[in-house]
């Protein structure tokens, strides 16, 4: 019964690790007002990932000024097996010279961040 109890609770504590992964992101101009962002996540795990979240919000600059934080790509809950990568793309209009996207990637079911960091086109 003791040693039950013991690997249970190494199996709950082994499950209660954050998945690991890895960003890149990298902006692009299709056309004069047209920007793209492609978003590169990678498990570095040796397990499938938590339902991951991602969402990407930028900030454009017009004049002295950012404009307040718009979500720009906020797909659906995904999984990422071993060593998988997915890249996601998302165009909007950009109305200034600057840009700067924020890049949160949170587990779907608990909520909590596992990756955040923000990116700029200058």
């Amino acid at each position: 019964m003791k040693y039950l109890s013991i690997l249970s609770l190494l199996l709950l504590v082994s499950c209660a690790q954050p998945s690991k992964v890895s960003t890149a992101l990298s902006f692009g101009t299709l056309s004069p007002g047209l920007t793209t962002i492609t978003v590169h996540i990678k498990n570095l795990d040796v397990r499938a990932t938590t339902p991951l979240q991602i969402d990407i919000s930028v900030e454009q600059k017009e004049g002295s000024q950012w404009t307040k934080p718009e979500s720009i790509l906020h797909p659906t809950g995904f999984v990422l097996k071993k060593q998988e990568e997915q890249i996601l793309r998302a165009t909007f209009k950009s109305r200034g010279n600057q840009v700067r996207a924020t890049l949160t990637v949170k587990e779907q079911e608990s909520g909590r961040v596992i990756h955040k960091q923000s990116y700029s086109n200058s």
